[in-house]
């Protein structure tokens, strides 16, 4: 289907139209009008929503149905050959820079990256602390790696957040994006070659289809070089070193499609360490969201730890 139901979302329809549904009205108001306010010259990118309806249980909204499979399902079962990811990210880079650009005081851009990039993964480590479930997950990154625990890893996180920002000036500019570019909300068809994006993350009003430009990046980024979808899939194992050391595998053969995204991000001007970076920012503020899985919190915790290091040479 494509369409990944959150546990708060129904999918229900027919071989046309899918309907999403959930008992959380305003979120799905917000993906309904999310659609409604995107410029007419950026609706061919996205699943056309329609026929929104609420009752006194909850809301819901028709798309139409496409039969292929998101990337996701086929990128980590290694169904997707180095030609059509090629494609793929012809595709997602048109988009990328096709999407409507709105200038901004630098303050409001500063104000606003700072939130997302910084203050959003304070809170989310603080609220993860504050989880009696991740007592456990503390101990074991005392015992099993080279860190006190998980707030020296947000450290060494902010410390090299803050030293690449000295190195470089950003345009204050905000730009309409998906919010959730991940290759679980991405569809493709080679033989036809329709990409489609799905579930972005809302808005209510104009303003709220204006975010960050480096976002959608760093969320395709953590799919592709992140390996995120293979930790969806369950697809890494966590063992232990002979001197005791905590080591992540994870089961991908996708060293050619990262070479190809790099290349890809360099072709356009954009700076990969910056990137990845913000990229380990995602996997950190993901961490209370996922409690209920400690063994993916945890390889989410190596895993950002993998990055830092790769950025940090």
């Amino acid at each position: 289907s494509g369409f990944d139901a959150r546990f708060f979302n129904s999918l229900s329809g027919d071989e046309y139209v899918v309907v999403k549904s959930s008992r959380n009205k305003e979120k799905i108001r917000a993906e309904y009008e999310f659609y409604r306010l995107l410029p007419e010259d950026m609706r061919m990118w996205f699943a056309t929503a329609f026929d929104y309806k609420e009752t006194d249980e909850g809301a819901s909204y028709a798309m139409e149905r496409f039969h292929f499979t998101d990337v996701a399902i086929r990128y980590v079962h290694g169904a997707i050959d180095e030609e059509e990811f090629s494609g793929l990210l012809d595709r997602l880079f048109h988009f990328i820079g096709a999407r409507k650009k709105k200038a901004v005081s630098r303050e409001e851009y500063e104000e606003g990256r700072r939130y997302l990039y910084v203050d959003k993964v304070r809170s989310r480590i603080e609220a993860l602390k504050k989880n009696s479930e991740f007592r456990g997950i503390e101990e074991l990154i005392r015992a099993g790696t080279r860190y006190s625990g998980i707030d020296e890893i947000a450290d060494r996180y902010f410390t090299l957040y803050e030293e690449l920002m000295k190195e470089k000036s950003f345009e204050p500019v905000l730009v309409i994006g998906h919010g959730d570019l991940c290759f679980s909300n991405i569809l493709y068809n080679k033989d036809a070659d329709i990409l489609k994006l799905i579930d972005p993350r809302g808005a209510l009003d104009e303003g709220s289809l204006y975010m960050d430009p480096f976002y959608d990046l760093c969320k395709l980024s953590h799919s592709i070089c992140g390996s995120y979808d293979y930790f969806n899939s369950g697809l890494f194992e966590i063992s232990l070193s002979e001197d005791n050391r905590l080591v992540l595998s994870i089961d991908s053969d996708n060293e050619s499609y990262i070479s190809l995204f790099k290349n890809k991000l360099s072709e356009n001007g954009f700076d990969i360490r910056l990137i990845r970076l913000l990229e380990a920012s995602l996997f950190l503020s993901m961490l209370p969201l996922h409690i209920d899985r400690k063994k993916k919190v945890l390889g989410f915790i190596l895993n950002a730890d993998r990055i830092l290091e790769e950025i940090w040479k």
